[in-house]
């Protein structure tokens, strides 16, 4: 089975639950899946540059640092030493990312960029001997700038683009939830608007969802949003029922 796995930026200062997604993902590889893992970090990014504790932060360079520098190379290293061949990468690398700007509807001086397309031939070559490719949200621009990408769009373009089997959130929400507070266990695809409408969904639960909606739509099997309080549940992902998170389903 080919898996994308979106880890929640909170977790890279956690030691702890690093170790634990060391070893449930080095139990997804024991079971003979390939595993493609997708990080974020631009909050870090963005406190760094407010502190003015990073070097180079004013400089074109400061997401590459950062995001495809010190976060990548971090939890490249905490997979290395749970013997998991991990291979740090950024958009840039073998031209894996493509990457467009965008103007705001509200705020034409208020440019960003997201994902174009991904040609995922270098991740399939590392998956396939049994590497894991760690991807970092950031790509290059025609600019010859590097930017910064909202890391779960990455991550559902490459689910997309290489033909996953399943998506998954690692998040630090439960999931979303209904009207009275409970955590859906299941979401169909047509009721994401209504949920997210009608309840009190952070903006990144809900583009976690349209991310989901949009993987089914375009073959990818499987989308599961998991709490990391349940990382251990990541390596049953396929074999066991899971009674946590929110597994987001095509409307029958």
């Amino acid at each position: 089975m080919k898996l994308v796995i979106k880890i929640c930026s909170t977790v890279l200062d956690n030691e702890r639950v690093l170790r634990n997604f060391a070893d449930e993902l080095g139990e997804l590889l024991k079971q003979g899946h390939r595993v493609i893992v997708v990080h974020g970090g631009t909050r870090l990014l963005a406190e760094l540059q407010c502190n003015g504790t990073t070097a180079g932060s004013k400089t074109k360079d400061a997401p590459l640092m950062v995001l495809g520098g010190r976060v990548n190379k971090k939890l490249v290293g905490i997979l290395a030493a749970a013997g998991i061949p991990a291979f740090g990468l950024c958009g840039a690398d073998g031209n894996i990312v493509k990457i467009r700007k965008t103007r705001s509807k509200t705020n034409e001086l208020n440019v960003t960029a997201e994902v174009s397309s991904v040609h995922p031939k270098w991740l399939e070559a590392i998956c396939e001997r049994g590497g894991v490719p760690v991807l970092a949200n950031v790509a290059l621009g025609s600019d010859s700038q590097h930017h910064c990408l909202n890391a779960d769009r990455l991550a559902g373009a490459c689910a997309i683009s290489w033909d996953a089997d399943a998506l998954v959130f690692l998040s630090d929400s439960d999931g979303p939830r209904d009207s009275d507070g409970t955590v859906l266990r299941w979401l169909e695809t047509r009721k994401i608007v209504e949920v997210t409408r009608g309840a009190a969904i952070r903006p990144n639960m809900a583009t976690k969802l349209d991310v989901c909606h949009q993987a089914l739509k375009h073959g990818v099997r499987r989308t599961r949003i998991l709490p990391l309080s349940q990382i251990e549940s990541l390596s049953s992902f396929y074999f066991s029922r899971i009674d946590s998170g929110t597994e987001v389903i095509q409307a029958v």
